[in-house]
């Protein structure tokens, strides 16, 4: 018989492995995460894990073994965080990443569930290749604007790196000068001697070139669309067509000119929510 257990703070125990590795991270350390976990006749199956934030529940790991799906365990999962959020008057809400087909069967478990679809149009990441990229006009004789970071002084990556810093711009995770950035499309424009805008590419995102920081700087907003122009175009002459590209929109401006530079890229985000918060 399935049965859920709250586990203790600082110690997952053998539900670590159900947990995603952030996850489990922050409830060893005894950060305010709140985790039950699955088991059937003493046997870990599954687990669930999240946090409190903006006036609600964020499920931010779900997990059943593959043996254990289609028994309820998932169900038993929710229904238990459901229980312990009926106190406090709060709802639930869940942002995850499609990336496999098996991934989609959390649409019909999720609205069976009660939850609603919440994706919006504007904060999203999509996907689509190389190839895909190099059938849109958009890209036709797209001029080179901006020098590929490969061709850039090393010092001068360093100098953009550190002024993004001070000055808060959008950077990679690692940095503008980390050895995971892609330099081959990573594109700047420079001015007076210093980078005075950027698109930066990693594999931050699915292990694929991934969009991931831009800055205008003072080039001024067009920039970055030209910017990236030039680096799709260089990216269809160096790598593969089936070379998965990641793009994320954090506003509506950005939603458009994906759809104007990959309208048939595919949304692989989605946000799914229950319930409402009184907090």
């Amino acid at each position: 018989m399935l049965k859920t257990g709250v586990l203790p703070p600082g110690d997952p125990g053998v539900f670590k492995t159900f947990l995603l590795p952030d996850i489990a991270r922050a409830l060893e350390e005894g950060e305010p995460v709140t985790a039950f976990g699955l088991a059937e006749d003493q046997l870990a199956v599954g687990a669930l894990a999240g946090y409190l934030e903006g006036g609600l529940f964020q499920i931010a790991s779900l997990y059943v073994a593959p043996d254990y799906r289609r028994r309820g365990g998932g169900r038993l999962l929710l229904k238990t965080l459901e229980k312990l959020l009926e106190d406090i008057h709060t709802g639930m809400i869940i942002h995850f990443t499609a990336t496999a087909k098996e991934h989609e069967t959390l649409f019909p478990f999720l609205k069976a569930m009660g939850f609603w679809d919440e994706t919006d149009e504007k904060e999203n990441i999509y996907v689509t290749t190389v190839g895909e990229l190099g059938k849109t006009s958009y890209f036709s004789g797209a001029k080179e604007t901006g020098t590929s970071f490969d061709q850039l002084d090393e010092a001068l990556i360093r100098h953009a790196e550190l002024k993004a810093r001070e000055n808060g711009s959008p950077r990679p995770e690692g940095g503008i000068d980390s050895p995971k950035v892609e330099r081959r499309i990573s594109m700047a424009i420079v001015r007076d001697q210093r980078v005075a805008a950027y698109a930066v590419f990693d594999r931050s995102c699915l292990n694929s070139l991934t969009l991931s920081s831009t800055w205008s700087g003072s080039a001024g907003p067009t920039a970055v669309y030209s910017m990236i122009r030039a680096a799709f175009a260089r990216a269809q002459r160096i790598f593969p067509p089936e070379e998965k590209i990641v793009i994320q929109s954090v506003d509506q401006t950005t939603a458009s000119l994906i759809q104007t530079m990959a309208p048939n890229a595919k949304m692989i985000s989605h946000t799914w929510m229950k319930g409402y918060s009184y907090i």
